[in-house]
């Protein structure tokens, strides 16, 4: 019996031993640094991936020429899971004064998923799903 129960074992071990689930299916490095949004200000709408897990993202939707909107900064962490990043907010404030910004989302609609669908060392493509209809807003970012 113990010669059968062995190879018995040695299957249970085996495919109860699956690798992590939070590998990343993306090159993590690549992330790392200060990307910008080109297609408005990009001083005032950007986004910071530390190496350590923590992220500071700037929003405004202003564009240079003009300095209507409230400029945002958010921080918190980030966790990857596969191609799937999830943004852990920690704080949220607004760093210069303007009008409410218009495009931001309402507490109505839900952020259901968000994945990185591009990551190149100099672009970065972040789709965001959201659970109405369903709703894609994507960032699209850059890296100098």
């Amino acid at each position: 019996m113990k010669t059968k129960l062995s190879p018995l074992l040695l299957f249970a071990a085996l495919i109860s031993c699956t690798s992590d689930d939070h590998t990343p299916s993306i090159d993590v490095a690549l992330l790392y640094g200060q990307w910008f949004d080109n297609n408005i200000c990009p001083t005032q709408n950007n986004l910071v991936f530390n190496n350590d897990g923590s992220y500071i993202r700037t929003y405004s939707g202003n564009p240079c020429d003009a300095n209507e909107y409230d400029t945002y900064q958010y921080t918190g962490t980030y966790t990857i899971d596969g191609n799937s990043i999830a943004f852990n907010l920690l704080t949220g404030m607004v760093i210069e004064e303007g009008t409410a910004n218009p495009l931001t989302m309402t507490e109505l609609v839900k952020l259901i998923n968000q994945k990185i669908i591009k990551l190149t060392e100099t672009e970065l493509t972040i789709e965001r799903e959201f659970d109405m209809e369903p709703i894609y807003r994507n960032w699209y970012y850059t890296k100098e």
